[in-house]
């Protein structure tokens, strides 16, 4: 009980110190025109490395466009991890499960 006192107070300091105004941009664009040529950005993420690549012609709409999910990617360490560590099996299982219900609801 005592450590959600604590994190209350935390939260009340750190909204003290927020400087007043608007939070949001006010105006954002629609289209995002992305330059001519390839572009590759990743981002850190809970699960691994969520990766976004970019191949434009200068256009409104890119040539190609390719996600690599960190669950996609994670798969592929199923069959090596599974031959040495047995006794973690039920955690690989689990992992194989959250991965197809991604794929299911389309993050892969």
């Amino acid at each position: 009980m005592e450590e959600m006192n604590q994190s209350l107070r935390i939260i009340e300091q750190a909204l003290d110190k927020l400087p007043s105004g608007p939070v949001m941009a006010e105006k954002l664009p629609r289209n995002l025109k992305p330059p001519k040529g390839e572009c590759y950005f990743n981002v850190e993420g809970a699960r691994g490395s969520f990766g976004i690549r970019i191949i434009s012609d200068g256009t409104d709409i890119p040539y190609r466009l390719k996600l690599r999910t960190p669950c996609f990617a994670n798969l592929s360490l199923f069959e090596e991890a599974s031959a040495e560590c047995c006794w973690q099996m039920p955690w690989l299982c689990w992992e194989v499960w959250i991965c197809v219900y991604l794929m299911l609801i389309g993050e892969i």
